[in-house]
């Protein structure tokens, strides 16, 4: 019996605080093929519940998408008979289509991640029927050659371009940023309740936070005393007391981030007086709460929070670029640390190590230099005007 569509995700949330997507049908039963590869194949890849969603809502659009145009998926893997041509291209033109806004399209690098997610589906739906196969069965090496091919015929050949040209903040566009998150000046665009905790909030991402750690930390994580203030980030995943739906989480290894005095005394600030201020404050263990918190309910501050304060700062700020977002903070992080470790004359391997102990990345890790192109394109152009002198002997043209 077909179970009726539209499927759909929900978000199921085990004892041990684990966020798993539950596919039902239009009947609010859970879907049996969906989960049973969610629970077999997605699961076990250790992924965030974000990315486990986006995987399952490809599956549904795909299941969905194929009762529109009458085909009954089960048989057609059952026979391996797949998809003739025609309908493969509609599948391809669907899937591009924005499921809430159909006049609309993706990117390319979310529908080539629908059209992976769907076409990793079909064949792990058909390795079974092939596995039951008999060797001296005719029609084997043709099931074969379908499935081999499929996701190929299904993916296609989408260009996705990697954009190589993102940097971190020049000085002005930092000190724009700076003057918007201070209390009170007149360019911050945020009501004057959550100033102060903004201000807290964004000091950790100008330490080099990612956008998630700041949400999961509690009191117990921040040392502000003494002459090296500092913030723990902690790695801990599947938190079965964070009642939030979209569980922030820390993508990198556990950490300690120094921080500015400045800094560590707005946060102090922040703790002992603003903090103090929000509904239920005492009865949550984490440091940034919702303006929608309740005595009775604390709430911590989500993700879709801190995206729409950077959609704020974007539209309301001058001076804030169209593509502000928090890994541009994080860049100019890093280009503050190799600045100051040139200047304290670190040497190259000194300084990669460091940075990748403050930024939670392994020892050999060599993401800073794709977090630092604005210093490397400034140095490279130092570079090239004291290689053009040295070829002029410093003589003007003319």
């Amino acid at each position: 019996m077909l179970e009726p569509t539209p499927f759909r995700t929900e978000q199921l949330r085990l004892e041990t605080g684990e966020r798993f997507v539950l596919t039902v049908d239009a009947d609010g039963m859970p879907a049996w093929w969906p989960n049973l590869y969610c629970q077999i194949r997605i699961r076990e890849r250790g992924i965030s519940y974000s990315a486990m969603r986006a995987y399952m809502s490809a599956v549904c659009a795909f299941h969905n998408i194929c009762a529109e145009l009458i085909i009954d998926v089960d048989a057609r893997i059952e026979s391996l008979e797949l998809f003739r041509e025609e309908e493969i291209a509609t599948l391809r033109d669907e899937l591009r289509e924005k499921r809430r806004n159909p006049t609309e399209s993706v990117k390319n690098a979310h529908w080539k991640s629908r059209l992976i997610a769907v076409a990793e589906y079909i064949v792990w739906r058909c390795d079974p029927v092939i596995d039951r196969m008999v060797l001296d069965d005719k029609r084997l090496p043709e099931a074969r050659r379908r499935l081999e091919a499929l996701p190929k015929r299904l993916v296609g050949k989408i260009v996705v371009k990697k954009n190589t040209s993102k940097e971190g903040m020049d000085e002005k566009t930092e000190q724009a940023f700076l003057d918007a998150i201070t209390p009170g000046h007149p360019t911050n665009p945020f009501n004057k309740r959550s100033q102060v905790r903004n201000q807290a909030l964004w000091r950790l991402y100008h330490a080099g936070l990612r956008r998630s750690a700041p949400l999961i930390l509690t009191g117990g994580h921040l040392h502000l005393n003494g002459d090296d203030p500092y913030v723990f980030v902690p790695r801990s995943p599947d938190d079965p007391n964070d009642p939030r739906a979209d569980e922030p989480r820390n993508k990198t290894l556990a950490h300690s981030v120094s921080l500015r005095p400045d800094s560590a005394a707005i946060l102090h600030d922040y703790m002992v007086k603003d903090r103090l201020t929000y509904p239920g404050a005492k009865k949550s263990k984490y440091i940034f709460l919702s303006q929608e918190s309740s005595e009775k309910s604390p709430k911590p501050l989500s993700i879709g929070a801190v995206v729409g304060m950077y959609e704020r700062l974007r539209e309301k700020v001058p001076g804030i670029p169209a593509d502000f977002a928090p890994h541009m903070v994080r860049r100019t992080n890093k280009d503050r640390m190799g600045d100051a470790a040139e200047e304290a004359g670190l040497s190259p391997s000194t300084e990669q190590s460091v940075i990748n102990q403050q930024s939670g990345w392994t020892p050999t890790s060599e993401t800073s230099l794709q977090y630092q192109r604005r210093r490397l394109r400034r140095k490279g152009n130092q570079l090239a005007i004291v290689m053009q002198d040295k070829a002029t002997g410093g003589r003007a043209n003319g």
